[in-house]
């Protein structure tokens, strides 16, 4: 079995990621399937894919691994979903003329009321300790790796919650958002579930766990926290039980 060392001490195996998973399909033929504010402007340029002609993968990433293009757009993600680099963002994007004034009225409107509620001087803190702290970086990158593996072979993976377990049938990513599907098989307790989220800066997904029981849905916050292979440990604050997502 090939394995492949990245830059921190984490060993993923190669196999576990396929030669194109459907999640990044549209990647690997140049196509922007992120939402754009969870992009830099560098990938934003309007040429045949990402950098320029060619497929986005051949053009930057030349022969490296898969996991390396997955990383980076998951990365990317995380980056640019703080509110400070929503700013710049937003500010360059007008700068070089790849906005409409009402795409740009919009960004500012809508960026002005989310930072209402925080403090300027807090956010840019959180922004310089994540770029100027390799520990940090490290442990998002592992988070990052951590799902990418998850991704790769969902149907691999069991929900356990006490002393119930439910099979894992489907990962899907909308958007910026990520849904993973499940289905508990017991003979009595056969029900459908689904955790709705999205990864915050620091590479967690925070999210709400949805199942539905006789008398409708019920759902709860989650968050989960990937190891490197693609396993999972939840934190259920509303509930209190143990939850985790296992590999079978």
């Amino acid at each position: 079995m090939r394995e492949v060392t990245l830059a921190y001490p984490v060993r993923i195996e190669r196999t576990r990621i396929p030669a194109n998973p459907q999640a990044f399909r549209a990647v690997l033929a140049g196509k922007n399937h992120l939402p754009t504010q969870k992009l830099s402007p560098r990938l934003l340029r309007p040429k045949q894919g990402f950098l320029g002609s060619g497929t986005y993968r051949s053009h930057f990433f030349d022969d490296r691994s898969l996991h390396t293009l997955a990383t980076f757009l998951l990365r990317e993600k995380a980056k640019y979903s703080m509110l400070s680099l929503q700013w710049q963002r937003t500010w360059q994007l007008w700068h070089r003329g790849w906005l409409s004034p009402l795409r740009w009225g919009r960004s500012v409107v809508a960026i002005t009321l989310m930072s209402a509620s925080l403090v300027a001087s807090y956010e840019l803190q959180v922004s310089r300790q994540l770029a100027h702290s390799p520990d940090t970086t490290v442990a998002i990158e592992r988070k990052l790796v951590g799902l990418i593996n998850f991704l790769a072979h969902p149907t691999q993976f069991q929900l356990a919650c006490e002393h119930n377990v439910a099979q894992v049938i489907a990962a899907m990513v909308r958007g910026n958002q990520l849904i993973i599907q499940v289905q508990y098989g017991g003979a009595v307790d056969r029900r459908p579930a689904k955790i709705i989220g999205r990864l915050d800066p620091q590479g967690i997904f925070n999210g709400t766990y949805q199942t539905r029981l006789p008398d409708g849905w019920v759902s709860g916050k989650v968050r989960l926290v990937f190891d490197a292979d693609g396993s999972a440990s939840v934190i259920n604050p509303d509930w209190g039980v143990s939850i985790a997502l296992r590999r079978i």
